[in-house]
């Protein structure tokens, strides 16, 4: 059975005081606010009604449903005791439902969060994501960065990128992130920070509940805030840290909560000074860190669908681990989540994600792990989140948080949450942890889903990468088709037969394979984006025949001859017979050749015909 400190049995560390010793009421020996305060609901489709369970708790005398549509719409149900029927939802739907209750033995409210729907649309194109990269450790990652292009364009991702010095500030950084963005400004969702870019701080807050830790924040939220008016003019506060100090003219903003909507998603990988990894420098971090992202998405390495809760503050009547239980159980069901303390069990079982809080410093949290246990050991989880005094401040030497993403071959992403508990639900229908740290950012008054302190204020952060999911799609690796196939360089022609084996399919530099275009939806192939290195334009006939406004177009338009999109071409040696045959006809005989095509019965070529069009392996689909 697993025990919880009390207050007075946590070691205060000197100059240090535990989160919530000063400030955090309801002290209750022996009771776990956390899992008092988390109502795990989890979801089932049966037929056209959604049906909603969570356990029976004899403390909870009713409970409020609250659903709300992709709209925005909202609706009120009355639960039972152990769950509800929703009986109007549309198909393709994605609701988010939020389950209330007070419970009487610790006179708190109770809360669970969900998402789900019935045949929810796929997301194959998941917009456009910035790559802003520190120009001095660039050169050597670049064929690490160039493997993550691809990987991202694998899983339905347009890619940009801009390098950047470490010493531009924050505002000559946001304004090349704008002026990407303003290319494409409809589809550019995501931002990822790759070395030592610049750090926003901002804010006069201590949401860890330390007095002398008041003052400006890490705030990359204000890369994805693309319009708001960030000031620097009338915050004045003086921190024991230098870093936090935030006076008028000193170039940290004075906002504590986003002036406006942050509008993209923006996650940070930042491995320098670190130097508790003895051996292993900035370089070497982020490649490990670049190789462990790959090898997840490929699907090289897979942890186990649940997640494990250490929590070192359930004493604390806030129910700080409560959000991030309710979201554990909506991934993957309230028996996937267990309690188990971090250093014992993580290192032999995997877990998909974790949850530690304990008292802490910048360098480490108490019963949790430090970051000289990130750097000597391996930690089996891949979305951790945290929470405890100071080291949610991550812009410093050795800074726990970004050692767990240095370390090992697992851990991918790193957040501060309970302070606002973070919307992280979406996550369980194919979300990325991105647009999880965005909704929380936005999160100001949404009473209904997750209502807490500290609601919309600057310090919410992402470390790692923004478009990772629980769930990535491994590649295909090799395909049947119902007739015999061969392979030819431009495209796959079924030739006859049946029951035959195809030889493993031809794969683009993203290990997609190789799939025709739907025509009923407009021509567009589903695994379309191609990342392969060796991307070439080839126009055939048309350059010839095309005018120079046309040349163009299609140069703009180059289709990768690896065969994700391709133009449909006539075979060269088909086409030359053909032409020969009516220049033929056209000379010999006088008059119009094409006139004489079309009075024996054939089609003539049109200018646009000799152009490409676009297919995937010829008309014969061949089961694939």
């Amino acid at each position: 059975m697993k025990t919880y400190k009390t207050i007075s049995n946590v070691t205060r560390r000197k100059g240090l005081a535990v989160l919530g010793a000063i400030l955090l009421p309801g002290l209750a020996h022996g009771v776990d606010y956390g899992s008092l305060r988390t109502i795990p609901a989890s979801a089932m489709a049966q037929g056209e009604q959604i049906v909603l369970s969570w356990p029976a708790n004899a403390d909870i005398e009713s409970y409020l449903v609250t659903r709300r549509d992709s709209a925005g719409a909202i609706k009120r149900f009355d639960g039972g005791a152990t769950g509800m029927v929703d009986a109007d939802v549309e198909r393709g739907e994605v609701y988010e439902y939020s389950i209330t209750g007070t419970n009487t033995a610790v006179g708190q409210s109770a809360m669970g969060v969900i998402a789900t729907g019935i045949e929810a649309p796929l997301m194959d194109d998941r917009g456009r994501m910035i790559l802003v990269v520190d120009d001095t450790v660039a050169p050597a990652l670049e064929a690490e960065l160039e493997r993550l292009r691809r990987d991202l364009i694998g899983d339905g991702w347009e890619v940009a990128r801009i390098d950047v010095s470490p010493q531009a500030g924050a505002p000559e950084v946001k304004a090349a992130i704008a002026a990407a963005q303003a290319q494409e400004p409809d589809r550019t969702r995501s931002v990822f920070l790759i070395g030592k870019i610049a750090v926003p701080y901002s804010g006069s807050i201590y949401p860890d509940g330390h007095p002398d830790h008041r003052g400006a924040w890490p705030a990359d939220g204000y890369y994805g805030d693309l319009d708001g008016n960030w000031t620097d003019s009338s915050a004045d506060v003086t921190a024991s840290r230098p870093e936090n100090t935030n006076v008028p003219g000193d170039g940290k903003f004075d906002q504590s909560s986003f002036p406006s909507e942050v509008e993209l998603e923006v996650g940070r990988l930042d491995l320098s000074r670190l130097p508790a990894f003895a051996g292993s420098d900035e370089i070497a971090l982020l490649r490990r860190y670049l190789d462990k992202n790959h090898a997840f998405r490929q699907a090289m390495w897979t942890l186990e669908r649940r997640a494990l809760v250490d929590d070192h503050f359930s004493h604390l009547s806030e129910g700080i681990a409560r959000g991030s239980r309710g979201s554990f159980a909506s991934f993957f069901g309230a028996g996937a989540v267990q309690d188990g303390d971090w250093k014992t069990e993580l290192p032999g079982n995997g877990y998909l994600c974790a949850y530690g809080s304990g008292a802490g410093n910048y360098g480490s949290i108490s019963g949790v792990a430090n970051t000289a246990d990130f750097a000597a050991g391996n930690f089996k989880v891949a979305f951790a989140f945290f929470c405890g005094s100071y080291f949610g401040d991550w812009d410093n030497e050795n800074n726990v948080m970004r050692a767990a993403l240095a370390s090992g071959d697992y851990t991918l992403a790193a957040a501060w949450t309970g302070r606002p508990q973070w919307k992280t639900h979406g996550m369980g229908m194919g979300e990325s942890i991105g647009s999880a740290a965005r909704a929380t950012q936005n999160n100001k008054n949404d009473m209904n889903f997750y209502s807490a302190t500290n609601r919309n204020r600057v310090h919410i952060n992402l470390l790692g990468d923004p478009s990772l999911r629980l769930h990535p799609v491994a590649p295909p690796q090799s395909a049947s088709a119902g007739p015999t196939a061969m392979l030819r360089a431009d495209r796959l022609v079924a030739v006859g037969g049946a029951g035959a084996r195809l030889p493993p399919l031809p794969r683009c530099g993203v290990g997609r394979p190789i799939r025709p275009p739907d025509r009923r939806a407009g021509g567009r192939a589903r695994l379309h984006r191609c990342g392969c290195p060796r991307r070439r334009v080839r126009l055939y006939g048309a350059r010839r025949e095309a005018g120079a406004g046309q040349r163009q177009l299609l140069q703009r338009q180059p289709r990768c001859v690896c065969g994700v999109w391709r133009r449909r071409i006539l075979a060269g040696a088909e086409r030359r017979q053909r032409g020969g045959r009516r220049a033929a006809d056209h000379r010999g005989r006088g008059g119009d050749g094409q006139h004489r095509d079309q009075a024996r019965g054939r089609r003539p070529i049109a200018a646009a015909d000799r152009g490409a069009r676009p297919i995937g392996f010829g008309d014969q689909r061949a089961g694939l």
